[in-house]
């Protein structure tokens, strides 16, 4: 088997184990875009619901970011649930923290919580306090606290958070 199968299948195993302890996944890193095809022992077991969003309007990569990472993660996880994809652009603001609530709070609302898996792509400009939102005029920050209400307000049991920005290591110690 490539190197590359292997690593991908370790890091989906230790981040499910970690969920299933109910335990803080560590911080991993890997190209996304070189992740193998779901195993087949894995499709059909749960549903998976996608939440991606792309935070920082004036620049279009992030926009880029949150469709490329919720159509690859539909394809290796075998979603059939359509994702949500929100983002802010220079003329459009459908990305802010109430959006992100809102729709985590609808993903879990529509998943059985005892089987499937929430999945959350966050793309921005990081600081030390969190995630910068710009929508339009507006201009806000993703705290870590904020988020853990968020996904705790979903009730998903089972989750997989994606954080691309500078400073994502602020949200591995979310308090609680």
């Amino acid at each position: 088997m490539p190197m590359r199968s292997q690593v991908g299948r370790l890091t989906i195993a230790l981040l499910a184990w970690c969920g299933t302890l109910g335990a803080m996944a560590p911080a991993l890193a890997f190209d996304i875009s070189a992740a193998p095809a779901v195993p087949a022992e894995r499709q059909g077991l749960s549903e998976t619901h996608i939440v991606s969003f792309g935070l920082f309007g004036p620049e279009s990569v992030f926009e880029s970011e949150a469709r490329g990472a919720a159509r690859v993660l539909q394809a290796w996880f075998g979603a059939t649930v359509e994702p949500v994809v929100r983002f802010n652009s220079k003329r459009r603001a459908f990305a802010t923290a109430r959006t992100v609530a809102a729709s985590l709070q609808a993903a879990g609302a529509a998943m059985d919580r005892d089987k499937e898996v929430l999945v959350v792509v966050l793309s921005s400009h990081g600081s030390p306090d969190g995630l910068a939102i710009v929508a339009g005029v507006r201009e806000d920050t993703l705290t870590p606290a904020e988020l853990r209400q968020m996904l705790d307000a979903s009730g998903a049991k089972y989750r997989v958070v994606i954080i691309s920005a500078c400073y994502s290591g602020v949200f591995v110690p979310a308090p609680r």
